[in-house]
């Protein structure tokens, strides 16, 4: 809720992307790229390829908004079709995003800037 209200914030617009989008999205008043490849079908095949790095750039997101968790656990990068040394080099975590909220597995909600020029 936190980093949606944030979000909201934020008066250019740029595209976003979560794998948790929803209730980032319905707080932001903006439209989230779900990448988790649940709610999204467009993205699986992306997904399982490995290929996540290359839907980020086809569909110009500008940030991403996930728990930094998202990108250090190399199990969740697997699983996300995202494990790919793109990631450590093209998103660089920003600032957090979830004011006092509760982490999940010690980690915060983070907003990284998406380079798309290296993806």
């Amino acid at each position: 809720m936190n980093a949606g209200r944030y979000i909201r914030t934020i008066e250019k617009d740029f595209n976003y992307a979560a794998w948790n989008a929803g209730i980032i999205s319905y707080f932001s008043g903006k439209k989230l790229i779900n990448i988790d490849g649940l709610a999204n079908d467009e993205v699986f095949r992306y997904i399982k390829n490995n290929k996540l790095m290359d839907y980020l750039k086809r569909k110009n997101v500008d940030y991403i908004i996930d728990y930094k968790e998202m990108i250090d656990n190399k199990s969740l990068r697997i699983r996300g079709g995202y494990d790919d040394e793109r990631v450590f080099r093209c998103l660089k975590p920003l600032q957090q995003v979830d004011a006092d909220s509760s982490s999940w597995c010690n980690s915060r909600l983070t907003m990284f800037k998406v380079n798309r020029n290296c993806l």
